[in-house]
Protein backbone atom coordinates (compact mmCIF):
# COMPACT_ATOMS: atom_id res chain seq x y z
CA UNK A 1 0.00 0.00 0.00
CA UNK A 2 1.03 3.56 -1.15
CA UNK A 3 0.82 6.58 1.29
CA UNK A 4 0.17 6.20 4.90
CA UNK A 5 1.39 3.00 6.91
CA UNK A 6 -1.49 0.14 7.51
CA UNK A 7 -2.87 1.03 10.60
CA UNK A 8 -5.98 -0.70 12.70
CA UNK A 9 -9.21 0.93 12.76
CA UNK A 10 -12.37 0.81 14.98
CA UNK A 11 -15.50 2.53 13.78
CA UNK A 12 -18.28 2.00 16.47
CA UNK A 13 -21.87 3.16 15.49
CA UNK A 14 -24.74 1.22 17.24
CA UNK A 15 -27.48 3.03 15.54
CA UNK A 16 -30.30 0.21 13.63
CA UNK A 17 -31.65 3.57 11.31
CA UNK A 18 -29.47 4.43 8.17
CA UNK A 19 -28.77 7.93 8.02
CA UNK A 20 -26.25 10.57 7.23
CA UNK A 21 -23.82 9.24 10.03
CA UNK A 22 -23.95 5.60 9.33
CA UNK A 23 -23.32 6.30 5.79
CA UNK A 24 -19.98 8.42 6.38
CA UNK A 25 -19.34 5.25 8.44
CA UNK A 26 -19.95 2.84 6.04
CA UNK A 27 -18.12 5.09 2.84
CA UNK A 28 -14.68 5.51 5.12
CA UNK A 29 -14.41 2.00 7.01
CA UNK A 30 -14.85 0.55 3.22
CA UNK A 31 -12.55 3.17 1.81
CA UNK A 32 -9.80 2.48 4.26
CA UNK A 33 -10.14 -1.28 4.02
CA UNK A 34 -9.80 -0.75 0.31
CA UNK A 35 -6.63 1.08 1.17
CA UNK A 36 -5.09 -1.57 2.68
CA UNK A 37 -5.98 -1.12 6.34
CA UNK A 38 -7.08 -3.31 9.07
CA UNK A 39 -10.20 -2.36 9.92
CA UNK A 40 -13.47 -3.28 12.44
CA UNK A 41 -17.02 -1.88 12.88
CA UNK A 42 -18.61 -2.52 16.22
CA UNK A 43 -22.65 -1.98 14.91
CA UNK A 44 -26.05 -3.07 16.17
CA UNK A 45 -25.98 -6.79 14.88
CA UNK A 46 -29.98 -5.81 13.58
CA UNK A 47 -29.01 -2.17 12.15
CA UNK A 48 -28.57 -1.76 8.38
CA UNK A 49 -24.98 -0.31 8.80
CA UNK A 50 -24.00 -4.30 10.04
CA UNK A 51 -26.03 -5.58 7.12
CA UNK A 52 -24.58 -3.29 4.42
CA UNK A 53 -20.86 -4.09 5.56
CA UNK A 54 -21.05 -7.93 4.99
CA UNK A 55 -20.13 -8.30 1.50
CA UNK A 56 -17.06 -5.41 2.21
CA UNK A 57 -13.51 -6.15 3.34
CA UNK A 58 -14.69 -4.44 6.59
CA UNK A 59 -14.73 -7.21 9.93
CA UNK A 60 -17.99 -6.70 11.96
CA UNK A 61 -18.46 -6.78 15.69
CA UNK A 62 -21.77 -7.53 17.19
CA UNK A 63 -22.49 -4.53 19.75
CA UNK A 64 -26.10 -3.12 20.80
CA UNK A 65 -25.46 0.22 22.30
CA UNK A 66 -28.26 2.58 24.33
CA UNK A 67 -27.60 5.57 26.26
CA UNK A 68 -27.58 3.48 29.44
CA UNK A 69 -24.71 1.07 28.11
CA UNK A 70 -21.73 2.67 29.78
CA UNK A 71 -23.24 1.33 33.06
CA UNK A 72 -22.57 -2.23 32.23
CA UNK A 73 -19.55 -2.93 33.40
CA UNK A 74 -19.22 -6.64 31.56
CA UNK A 75 -19.84 -5.06 28.13
CA UNK A 76 -17.54 -2.43 28.81
CA UNK A 77 -14.67 -4.90 29.73
CA UNK A 78 -15.49 -7.35 26.67
CA UNK A 79 -15.59 -4.10 24.45
CA UNK A 80 -11.77 -3.31 25.72
CA UNK A 81 -10.84 -6.54 25.28
CA UNK A 82 -11.70 -6.65 21.89
CA UNK A 83 -9.93 -3.72 21.29
CA UNK A 84 -6.68 -5.08 23.04
CA UNK A 85 -6.99 -8.74 21.36
CA UNK A 86 -6.72 -6.87 17.83
CA UNK A 87 -4.21 -4.56 18.84
CA UNK A 88 -6.67 -1.40 17.63
CA UNK A 89 -5.01 2.13 17.35
CA UNK A 90 -7.88 4.42 16.31
CA UNK A 91 -11.21 4.26 17.47
CA UNK A 92 -13.98 6.60 15.82
CA UNK A 93 -17.09 7.07 18.04
CA UNK A 94 -20.66 7.81 16.15
CA UNK A 95 -22.11 9.67 18.91
CA UNK A 96 -22.44 10.11 22.67
CA UNK A 97 -23.88 6.83 23.77
CA UNK A 98 -20.97 5.13 21.90
CA UNK A 99 -18.66 7.90 23.55
CA UNK A 100 -19.84 6.84 27.07
CA UNK A 101 -19.57 3.22 26.68
CA UNK A 102 -16.51 3.26 23.91
CA UNK A 103 -14.03 5.66 24.78
CA UNK A 104 -13.03 4.54 28.41
CA UNK A 105 -12.98 0.68 26.92
CA UNK A 106 -10.72 2.49 24.37
CA UNK A 107 -8.94 4.27 26.62
CA UNK A 108 -8.71 0.94 29.55
CA UNK A 109 -7.25 -0.98 26.26
CA UNK A 110 -4.48 1.67 25.58
CA UNK A 111 -5.83 2.43 22.68
CA UNK A 112 -3.50 5.60 21.58
CA UNK A 113 -6.32 7.74 19.49
CA UNK A 114 -9.63 7.89 20.29
CA UNK A 115 -12.16 10.22 18.20
CA UNK A 116 -15.48 10.98 18.21
CA UNK A 117 -16.95 12.15 15.09
CA UNK A 118 -19.68 14.58 14.88
CA UNK A 119 -21.96 15.18 11.86
CA UNK A 120 -24.92 16.68 13.81
CA UNK A 121 -25.03 20.31 14.80
CA UNK A 122 -26.66 19.87 17.98
CA UNK A 123 -25.25 20.83 21.35
CA UNK A 124 -23.92 18.39 24.03
CA UNK A 125 -25.42 18.75 27.66
CA UNK A 126 -22.96 20.29 30.11
CA UNK A 127 -23.16 17.27 32.97
CA UNK A 128 -20.17 15.90 34.70
CA UNK A 129 -19.91 12.50 32.52
CA UNK A 130 -19.87 14.71 29.32
CA UNK A 131 -17.18 17.10 30.48
CA UNK A 132 -15.38 14.28 32.09
CA UNK A 133 -15.34 12.32 27.65
CA UNK A 134 -14.65 15.08 26.47
CA UNK A 135 -11.72 16.26 28.53
CA UNK A 136 -10.05 12.73 29.26
CA UNK A 137 -10.97 9.98 27.34
CA UNK A 138 -11.82 11.51 23.81
CA UNK A 139 -8.42 12.20 22.06
CA UNK A 140 -9.54 14.19 19.06
CA UNK A 141 -13.21 15.50 17.90
CA UNK A 142 -13.83 15.46 13.87
CA UNK A 143 -16.53 17.62 12.41
CA UNK A 144 -18.43 17.93 9.26
CA UNK A 145 -18.48 21.88 9.43
CA UNK A 146 -17.13 24.52 11.55
CA UNK A 147 -20.49 25.16 12.23
CA UNK A 148 -20.89 21.59 13.67
CA UNK A 149 -17.81 21.81 15.91
CA UNK A 150 -19.28 25.25 17.38
CA UNK A 151 -22.11 23.44 18.52
CA UNK A 152 -20.36 21.02 19.72
CA UNK A 153 -18.46 22.95 22.19
CA UNK A 154 -21.80 25.25 22.64
CA UNK A 155 -22.45 23.83 26.59
CA UNK A 156 -18.83 22.30 26.77
CA UNK A 157 -14.90 23.71 26.99
CA UNK A 158 -13.84 23.66 23.68
CA UNK A 159 -10.02 22.00 23.88
CA UNK A 160 -7.44 24.86 23.32
CA UNK A 161 -4.62 21.67 22.46
CA UNK A 162 -3.79 22.30 18.74
CA UNK A 163 -4.59 19.64 16.36
CA UNK A 164 -7.56 17.95 18.98
CA UNK A 165 -10.29 19.13 16.49
CA UNK A 166 -10.64 18.75 13.50
CA UNK A 167 -12.60 20.27 10.49
CA UNK A 168 -13.40 17.81 7.45
CA UNK A 169 -16.34 18.73 4.90
CA UNK A 170 -18.11 15.42 3.28
CA UNK A 171 -17.82 14.41 0.10
CA UNK A 172 -19.88 13.62 -3.49
CA UNK A 173 -18.96 11.34 -6.15
CA UNK A 174 -18.60 14.08 -8.50
CA UNK A 175 -18.65 11.44 -11.47
CA UNK A 176 -22.46 11.18 -10.86
CA UNK A 177 -23.35 14.69 -11.16
CA UNK A 178 -22.74 16.65 -14.60
CA UNK A 179 -24.27 19.92 -15.94
CA UNK A 180 -27.28 19.50 -18.21
CA UNK A 181 -27.46 20.09 -21.58
CA UNK A 182 -28.18 23.05 -22.98
CA UNK A 183 -31.91 24.48 -23.07
CA UNK A 184 -33.78 27.47 -23.05
CA UNK A 185 -32.28 30.34 -21.29
CA UNK A 186 -35.34 31.76 -20.30
CA UNK A 187 -38.49 30.42 -18.38
CA UNK A 188 -41.52 31.50 -19.99
CA UNK A 189 -45.20 30.45 -20.94
CA UNK A 190 -44.17 27.76 -23.15
CA UNK A 191 -41.39 26.60 -20.11
CA UNK A 192 -41.69 27.44 -16.51
CA UNK A 193 -39.11 27.49 -14.62
CA UNK A 194 -37.79 24.02 -13.18
CA UNK A 195 -37.34 24.41 -9.13
CA UNK A 196 -36.42 21.76 -6.60
CA UNK A 197 -35.56 20.33 -3.14
CA UNK A 198 -34.40 17.13 -1.61
CA UNK A 199 -34.64 15.85 1.81
CA UNK A 200 -36.53 14.65 4.51
CA UNK A 201 -40.05 15.69 5.25
CA UNK A 202 -39.68 17.09 8.71
CA UNK A 203 -39.79 20.59 10.31
CA UNK A 204 -36.20 20.99 10.29
CA UNK A 205 -35.95 20.84 6.25
CA UNK A 206 -38.50 23.93 6.40
CA UNK A 207 -40.53 22.64 3.50
CA UNK A 208 -43.35 24.94 4.48
CA UNK A 209 -41.53 27.80 3.59
CA UNK A 210 -41.03 26.39 0.28
CA UNK A 211 -44.72 26.22 -0.17
CA UNK A 212 -45.34 29.48 1.21
CA UNK A 213 -42.85 31.00 -1.52
CA UNK A 214 -44.56 28.78 -4.25
CA UNK A 215 -47.55 30.92 -3.22
CA UNK A 216 -45.81 34.30 -3.68
CA UNK A 217 -44.10 33.16 -6.96
CA UNK A 218 -47.64 32.15 -8.41
CA UNK A 219 -49.56 35.66 -7.21
CA UNK A 220 -46.82 37.07 -9.40
CA UNK A 221 -47.75 34.99 -12.24
CA UNK A 222 -44.17 33.70 -12.59
CA UNK A 223 -44.50 30.32 -14.70
CA UNK A 224 -42.73 27.88 -12.39
CA UNK A 225 -42.82 24.09 -11.25
CA UNK A 226 -41.58 23.15 -7.96
CA UNK A 227 -40.08 19.23 -7.03
CA UNK A 228 -39.98 18.19 -3.46
CA UNK A 229 -38.06 14.90 -3.30
CA UNK A 230 -38.53 13.33 -0.34
CA UNK A 231 -40.57 11.48 2.57
CA UNK A 232 -41.48 11.38 6.19
CA UNK A 233 -44.13 11.83 8.81
CA UNK A 234 -44.78 15.85 7.02
CA UNK A 235 -46.06 14.48 3.69
CA UNK A 236 -49.88 14.95 4.59
CA UNK A 237 -49.35 18.61 5.98
CA UNK A 238 -47.58 19.69 2.62
CA UNK A 239 -50.50 18.09 1.02
CA UNK A 240 -53.00 19.73 2.82
CA UNK A 241 -50.88 23.10 2.45
CA UNK A 242 -50.37 22.18 -1.27
CA UNK A 243 -53.98 22.21 -2.03
CA UNK A 244 -55.62 25.16 0.57
CA UNK A 245 -53.11 27.47 -1.27
CA UNK A 246 -53.77 26.13 -4.55
CA UNK A 247 -50.60 25.06 -5.66
CA UNK A 248 -51.50 21.13 -7.11
CA UNK A 249 -50.38 22.38 -10.52
CA UNK A 250 -47.37 24.09 -9.71
CA UNK A 251 -46.20 21.76 -6.63
CA UNK A 252 -45.12 18.15 -7.05
CA UNK A 253 -44.40 15.42 -3.91
CA UNK A 254 -42.00 13.19 -5.27
CA UNK A 255 -41.77 10.57 -2.14
CA UNK A 256 -38.30 9.14 -1.94
CA UNK A 257 -35.83 9.55 -5.24
CA UNK A 258 -33.04 6.98 -4.77
CA UNK A 259 -31.47 9.00 -7.85
CA UNK A 260 -30.92 12.44 -7.21
CA UNK A 261 -28.92 12.87 -9.79
CA UNK A 262 -31.31 12.74 -12.22
CA UNK A 263 -33.93 14.93 -10.54
CA UNK A 264 -31.07 17.57 -10.23
CA UNK A 265 -30.67 17.39 -14.40
CA UNK A 266 -34.59 18.61 -14.44
CA UNK A 267 -33.39 21.96 -12.44
CA UNK A 268 -32.92 25.23 -13.06
CA UNK A 269 -32.58 26.36 -9.76
CA UNK A 270 -32.12 24.09 -6.33
CA UNK A 271 -33.33 25.70 -2.92
CA UNK A 272 -32.60 24.47 0.14
CA UNK A 273 -35.23 25.82 3.32
CA UNK A 274 -33.53 24.12 6.16
CA UNK A 275 -33.61 25.51 8.99
CA UNK A 276 -30.38 23.99 10.59
CA UNK A 277 -27.44 21.68 8.79
CA UNK A 278 -24.68 19.76 10.09
CA UNK A 279 -23.79 19.63 6.12
CA UNK A 280 -25.94 19.99 3.36
CA UNK A 281 -25.34 16.90 1.47
CA UNK A 282 -27.77 18.23 -1.27
CA UNK A 283 -26.66 21.42 -1.59
CA UNK A 284 -23.08 20.24 -2.94
CA UNK A 285 -25.11 17.95 -5.15
CA UNK A 286 -26.64 20.63 -6.95
CA UNK A 287 -23.66 22.58 -7.13
CA UNK A 288 -21.73 19.31 -8.87
CA UNK A 289 -24.55 19.45 -11.77
CA UNK A 290 -23.56 23.26 -12.03
CA UNK A 291 -27.20 24.93 -10.45
CA UNK A 292 -27.28 28.00 -8.35
CA UNK A 293 -28.37 27.29 -5.12
CA UNK A 294 -30.81 29.05 -2.82
CA UNK A 295 -30.59 28.81 1.08
CA UNK A 296 -31.42 30.33 4.48
CA UNK A 297 -28.17 32.20 6.11
CA UNK A 298 -27.65 30.19 8.67
CA UNK A 299 -25.89 27.16 10.36
CA UNK A 300 -23.40 25.86 8.08
CA UNK A 301 -24.84 26.69 4.86
CA UNK A 302 -22.47 30.01 4.22
CA UNK A 303 -19.51 27.26 4.29
CA UNK A 304 -21.02 25.32 1.48
CA UNK A 305 -22.44 27.87 -0.73
CA UNK A 306 -20.69 31.63 -1.57
CA UNK A 307 -23.63 34.35 -1.65
CA UNK A 308 -23.67 35.99 -4.59
CA UNK A 309 -20.74 33.69 -6.46
CA UNK A 310 -22.65 30.54 -6.24
CA UNK A 311 -25.86 31.03 -5.10
CA UNK A 312 -28.02 33.22 -2.83
CA UNK A 313 -28.12 33.23 0.91
CA UNK A 314 -30.95 34.86 2.67
CA UNK A 315 -32.91 35.39 5.65
CA UNK A 316 -33.90 32.81 7.41
CA UNK A 317 -37.34 31.67 7.90
CA UNK A 318 -38.54 34.21 5.27
CA UNK A 319 -40.78 32.72 2.19
CA UNK A 320 -40.93 36.35 0.79
CA UNK A 321 -36.99 36.28 0.72
CA UNK A 322 -36.67 33.07 -0.75
CA UNK A 323 -39.39 34.20 -3.62
CA UNK A 324 -37.73 37.23 -4.45
CA UNK A 325 -34.09 35.22 -4.93
CA UNK A 326 -35.92 33.03 -7.28
CA UNK A 327 -37.49 36.20 -9.04
CA UNK A 328 -33.65 37.56 -9.45
CA UNK A 329 -32.57 34.21 -10.67
CA UNK A 330 -35.12 33.58 -13.45
CA UNK A 331 -35.04 37.52 -14.65
CA UNK A 332 -31.48 36.70 -15.23
CA UNK A 333 -29.93 33.68 -17.20
CA UNK A 334 -26.63 34.44 -17.33
CA UNK A 335 -26.82 34.94 -13.77
CA UNK A 336 -27.59 31.36 -13.36
CA UNK A 337 -25.03 29.87 -15.41
CA UNK A 338 -22.24 32.02 -13.81
CA UNK A 339 -22.97 30.89 -10.57
CA UNK A 340 -23.54 27.47 -11.63
CA UNK A 341 -20.67 26.97 -13.21
CA UNK A 342 -18.92 28.59 -10.14
CA UNK A 343 -20.56 25.83 -7.82
CA UNK A 344 -19.34 23.18 -9.73
CA UNK A 345 -16.07 24.53 -9.62
CA UNK A 346 -16.15 24.84 -5.68
CA UNK A 347 -17.64 21.32 -5.12
CA UNK A 348 -14.54 19.93 -7.62
CA UNK A 349 -12.29 22.15 -4.69
CA UNK A 350 -13.67 21.51 -1.69
CA UNK A 351 -16.34 18.51 -1.65
CA UNK A 352 -14.44 16.19 -4.13
CA UNK A 353 -14.96 12.23 -2.45
CA UNK A 354 -11.64 11.06 -3.54
CA UNK A 355 -9.88 14.13 -1.99
CA UNK A 356 -11.83 14.14 0.95
CA UNK A 357 -11.10 10.17 1.77
CA UNK A 358 -7.17 10.84 0.87
CA UNK A 359 -7.64 13.30 3.99
CA UNK A 360 -9.39 11.45 6.15
CA UNK A 361 -6.93 8.54 5.49
CA UNK A 362 -4.56 11.03 6.69
CA UNK A 363 -6.24 11.96 9.65
CA UNK A 364 -7.27 8.62 11.12
CA UNK A 365 -3.92 6.66 10.14
CA UNK A 366 -1.41 9.31 10.68
CA UNK A 367 -2.31 13.06 11.83
CA UNK A 368 -4.18 11.72 15.06
CA UNK A 369 -1.07 9.08 16.06
CA UNK A 370 1.83 11.30 15.56
CA UNK A 371 3.10 11.97 18.90
CA UNK A 372 1.40 9.23 20.72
Amino acid sequence: MKGAPVRRICFVNGTRFWGGGEKWHFDTAVYLAGRGHRVWCAAHPEGVLFQRLEATPVKRRPIAVTNTSFLNPIKMCRLAHFFRANRIQTVVFNGSAEVKLAAPAAAAAGVPARVYRRGLALPVKAGALNRLMFSRMVTHFLANSQHTANTLFQHLPRPSTPGRVNIIYNGIDLSRFFPPGEGPETAGPHRPLMLGTAGRLVDQKGHSYLVEMAARLKKENLPFKLFIAGDGPLAPALEEQIRVQGLGKQVSLLGFVKDTASLMQQLDIFILPSLWEGFGFAMVEAMATALPVIAFDLTSNPEIVEHGRTGLLVAPKQPGALAAAVTTLAKEPALRRQMGEAGRQRAAEHFDRDKQMKTLEAYLCCKVLKGR
